[in-house]
């Protein structure tokens, strides 16, 4: 799985430049983290530095020193194995307690953070780093300030879901499935539900829960399931149309060629608003699979996110 940034702009008045940011490793973690437990990867918000001094912010940081931050407005573009995040954010979102990014006038930014600022602990999570303190971009009086990004998530796997309501992989996207049903709004949530084997995308061999499953974090951006020992593909033969059954050759039951991940879509409510959340089956699914490369015993698998 690749996680890519396409572009950052920052637009002052009429003229914008283009960068590309590094993407840090807490993003790649809070992908995998997501695939069993779901976790929200909105990049709700954008710091920026003006007058403070941050020094050694590499691929491990996860926070920096800032002087304003302008929350951001999301449209995702989805596809089957594609998402596409685009974020706007604006001197007329700047969040409440801090100064208007045109209060800096006539100085330059610095750096930019994207991430979420927490209100209560009053820290800031940084997912995503740029420099762009060799550029000279001076803060204009009277210039609006918009900065706009776009991020490229990319899954290796195919997709099939029981439901044409289900058309993505949402453990990929920002925040889920959001709905709207009269005057309820419902966000629904994926959670991997099992890991099989089988010879089509809806039919398996074997199925093993994720409850019965050993996961856990074992990299950047990656888990490792064990629990399976007893799945395997052969690099059997089989007959064809015109190859015929001889004494030596005949019909076999046909082993596992597809490595499935199912995801159940769960939807999100609350009895009490001080507790957590209750999570309901929809009894919509969807799985993301790929043919087996290999042959023989497969004891663990690895799933990583990693930079594009």
């Amino acid at each position: 799985m690749k996680v890519k940034n396409l572009e950052v702009g920052i637009k002052i008045g009429k003229k914008e430049k283009k960068f590309t940011n590094l993407i840090l490793n807490s993003y790649l973690d809070l992908f995998a983290n997501s695939i069993v437990d779901f976790t929200s990867k909105q990049l709700v918000d954008c710091v920026i530095n003006i007058t403070k001094t941050n020094t050694d912010i590499n691929e491990n940081s996860t926070t920096m020193e800032f002087d304003t931050i302008m929350e951001g407005n999301l449209n995702e573009v989805l596809t089957e194995n594609t998402v596409i995040n685009k974020y706007s954010y604006t001197e007329e979102n700047t969040m409440y307690g801090f100064n208007k990014i045109s209060y800096y006038s006539g100085q330059n930014i610095k750096e930019i953070g994207f991430g979420t600022y927490d209100y209560e602990t009053q820290k800031f999570v940084m997912y995503a780093y740029l420099d762009v303190s060799k550029y000279n971009i001076t803060i204009q009086e009277k210039q609006p300030v918009v900065i706009n990004r776009i991020d490229k998530i990319v899954s290796d796997m195919l997709f099939w879901s029981n439901s044409n309501d289900i058309k993505v992989p949402y453990h990929l996207t920002a925040d889920g499935l959001h709905l709207i049903a009269g005057m309820e709004y419902i966000r629904v949530l994926p959670k991997l539900y099992s890991v099989g084997f089988g010879i089509l995308p809806y039919k398996y061999i074997d199925e093993y829960l994720v409850e019965d499953l050993d996961i856990n974090k074992t990299g950047i951006g990656e888990i490792t399931i064990n629990g399976i020992n007893s799945n395997f593909a052969k690099n059997d033969l089989y007959p064809r149309p015109d190859l015929y059954p001889g004494p030596d050759l005949y019909p076999q039951t046909p082993t596992a060629n597809l490595l499935i991940y199912k995801f159940k879509m769960y939807k999100e409510y609350y009895e009490d608003p001080m507790l957590p959340p209750i999570l309901e089956d929809t009894g919509l699914y969807y799985v993301q699979h790929k043919e087996l490369d290999r042959f023989g015993l497969i004891k663990n698998l690895k799933i990583k996110y990693e930079r594009g």
